[in-house]
């Protein structure tokens, strides 16, 4: 096949856009002939700086190999290059690769390069349209964008259903107490979880808890969570649903994620909660302007590392006027510019200046004061709170 020096490169037309195929991610056009001279190439190619990958023809337009421009840029700086390529064609400068065809999935093609994704230089692959004619070429960086884009749609989607789930605000009133609890997440999904639910006449259940790890993995798990203690009958009590939800959460995860947390069944006819500190610990009592740290005698594990556990339930006579709070770990490492850490001492101060304040006021005065500390500084985990203010006046039982 004869050339002249103009126009070597030749150019397919763009696919129309096919759902999670390599037609999608396609994004260099042009090929040459693998006879074509090198130095018209290059003459042609100085019309086309965006280019990075050409495809390499044989005379019955089948693949037979591909030309990286930045290889092509390697060669050419070495002494004499110039004068001795000038002779020779492309197909003694081209390098294989390997080919995929246009319909194959981009997940499946992902997995069959997952070595090439860990490499730090882009690497270039050919698609083959028919017969292994030329279908255009794709790159590593190319399938990355698309796997960020798809990830970032995840994340999207999943923050979304998550606020469905896991209020960012939620406030309760009773005859006996006010409720309110709060979630704010570190990277739009999280996994920190707060619910409050009426299980009987005068009985409710309350959780906080956190999921281990960040992220749309522990979202999952905290819509698992939910859905539990959405259709749960909770006529068989606490540390059934506990004891269910672990063995769950060991035969479906194994181990690799696990759920901190406190569950309370708050009594309104007894003045009693019922205590169950899933390794969390977080929990304090505000009695008198006295803020408590309540820690159980037993500790309980997580839920989720080992199946078949028995949680250990205590009780709490609780008093007319006194405040419970509840935490994750978020709030208390939190760090500001100068790495100083947000601590308990801060939300004592808060509660013990406010005496018999509402929840909804203790809450906002916390947050803005958690804020005004954290300023600029990136929020380092999900940081959730609970607040129950029990009524100062005795409630009369019919």
């Amino acid at each position: 096949m004869v050339f002249n020096d103009i126009k070597v490169l030749q150019s397919i037309e763009t696919h129309k856009s096919s759902s999670q195929t390599l037609a999608l991610l396609v994004s260099e056009f042009l090929y040459t002939y693998e006879t074509a001279p090198i130095q018209a190439l290059i003459e042609d190619l100085r019309h086309h700086d965006e280019v990075r990958a050409i495809g390499v023809v044989n005379e019955k337009g089948q693949m037979s190999g591909i030309l990286i421009r930045r290889h092509l840029s390697t060669l050419m700086l070495k002494p004499y290059a110039q004068d001795i390529l000038k002779k020779r064609s492309v197909r003694q400068i081209m390098s294989s690769t390997r080919i995929f065809s246009l319909n194959d999935s981009i997940f499946v093609v992902a997995e069959q390069i997952k070595e090439e994704l860990l490499m730090d230089e882009v690497q270039y692959f050919l698609v083959s349209d028919n017969d292994r004619s030329f279908g255009g070429i794709f790159s590593t960086l190319d399938i990355l964008n698309y796997m960020s884009h798809l990830m970032q749609q995840d994340v999207a989607l999943a923050g979304r259903l998550q606020k469905r789930i896991v209020k960012e605000r939620e406030l309760v009133v009773s005859n006996s107490f006010e409720y309110i609890s709060s979630n704010q997440t570190a990277k739009g999904v999280g996994g920190d979880f707060t619910s409050i639910k009426r299980i009987s006449g005068d009985k409710w259940l309350i959780a906080l808890c956190d999921v281990s790890g960040k992220g749309i993995a522990a979202s999952v798990i905290t819509s698992v969570l939910w859905g539990m203690m959405s259709i749960y009958d909770f006529k068989n009590g606490m540390k059934e649903f506990i004891r269910n939800l672990n063995n769950y959460l060991v035969k479906t995860f194994e181990a690799e994620k696990f759920i901190t947390g406190l569950f309370i069944e708050l009594n309104e006819s007894k003045y009693e909660l019922k205590l169950c500190d899933m390794g969390h610990s977080h929990l304090f009592l505000l009695r008198k302007n006295k803020l408590h740290a309540l820690e159980t005698p037993e500790g309980n594990l997580p839920i989720g590392i080992m199946p078949d556990i028995e949680p250990k339930i205590h009780r709490l006579k609780y008093l007319p006027g006194d405040l419970v709070f509840l935490m994750t770990d978020g709030l208390i490492e939190q760090e500001n510019m100068e790495k100083q850490v947000y601590n308990m001492e801060r939300v004592e101060t808060i509660l013990s200046a406010n005496p018999g304040a509402a929840v909804e006021v203790l809450h906002d005065l916390i947050t803005r004061d958690f804020k005004k500390f954290r300023a600029d500084q990136i929020l380092n985990d999900d940081v959730s709170m609970t607040l129950i203010r029990f009524a100062e006046q005795e409630v009369v039982i019919e």
